[in-house]
């Protein structure tokens, strides 16, 4: 597959995630917090820091996949393995660490607020997990790409 086809298929899916967060902050989330609202009278109280918190969720999300765009369009231009990816990884590994956090401050703000549907308390820590898994994940790539840099480097001083 030519580098220009799969950085395009890259910035489809970034676009796809993008559109999906979208739909999650905007349409899920409000209509999750009317449903649970149902069995937690508390919720409906406290329904304008839930979005509040949704906004503080979305934005680390949002930066990582304007970071993926930037790696992605670096493939396009035949620029996979360089310093610069690396420190792009790298950055996508903090923005991932830093929503990890975002999302275990709510499951623990969740228990004294009385928000603590078993639901809700569900996607904290699924989300908590993808978070600290992407976290891993993109920090060993950033590693890996600032090795194949390096070694990128020595083999074109050598030729």
């Amino acid at each position: 597959m030519k580098r220009e086809v799969l950085a395009f298929l890259l910035k489809a899916v970034v676009a796809a995630c993008l559109i999906f967060g979208v739909f999650v902050c905007f349409f899920l989330v409000p209509w999750m917090v009317r449903y649970i609202a149902r069995d937690i009278p508390a919720l409906a109280e406290a329904a304008g820091y839930v979005y509040a918190y949704t906004g503080a969720v979305a934005l680390p999300v949002v930066l990582a996949l304007g970071v993926a765009w930037r790696v992605f369009d670096a493939i396009g231009k035949e620029q996979s393995f360089t310093a610069e990816n690396a420190r792009r990884m790298r950055l996508a590994s903090w923005l991932a660490l830093a929503e990890f956090f975002v999302f275990a401050a709510g499951l623990g703000l969740s228990f004294p607020l009385s928000l603590s549907h078993p639901f809700v308390l569900l996607c904290f820590l699924i989300a908590c997990l993808f978070c600290g898994a992407a976290s891993v994940v993109c920090h060993v790539i950033a590693q890996l790409v600032r090795q194949a840099a390096l070694f990128k480097q020595e083999n074109d001083l050598t030729i």
